[in-house]
């Protein structure tokens, strides 16, 4: 569950949920004094924000600011990483695997004597 908060706060995905309680509370709030229908076209309006709908809605301009300034960034230091991060090629190695390979023999010590048998 701290898992899933954690990525849900990341992604900025905790936004929706604050803004839907925000719709069910304010339909709640105006359907004792309006009929089901006003009260609903009051809630989806934003004439009248609450103060959960200031919140996403300050969240949200947060949001956009940030990611333009991540974009910036990425733009200014994107070349600089992929310079960093190149690398020479290999050397291409032409090898035929059809033909067989000459079999490399290590060098061994010789065996070691075996003691004499008594008789």
């Amino acid at each position: 569950m701290v898992a899933l908060a954690g990525v849900m706060l990341a992604s900025n995905l905790h936004l929706p949920v604050i803004q839907v309680v925000a719709w069910v509370s304010m339909y709640e709030q105006y359907r004792v004094g309006y009929s089901p229908e006003l009260a609903l076209e009051v809630t989806f309006s934003g004439k009248a924000p609450c103060n959960l709908c200031k919140f996403v809605q300050a969240a949200q301009k947060d949001q956009r600011t940030f990611q333009g300034m991540l974009t910036w960034t990425a733009k200014l230091l994107l070349p600089l990483l992929l310079a960093a991060l190149w690398v020479a090629p290999a050397k291409q190695v032409s090898e035929r695997w059809t033909e067989p390979r000459a079999r490399q023999v290590a060098w061994c010590a010789p065996p070691a004597t075996p003691p004499p048998r008594s008789a």
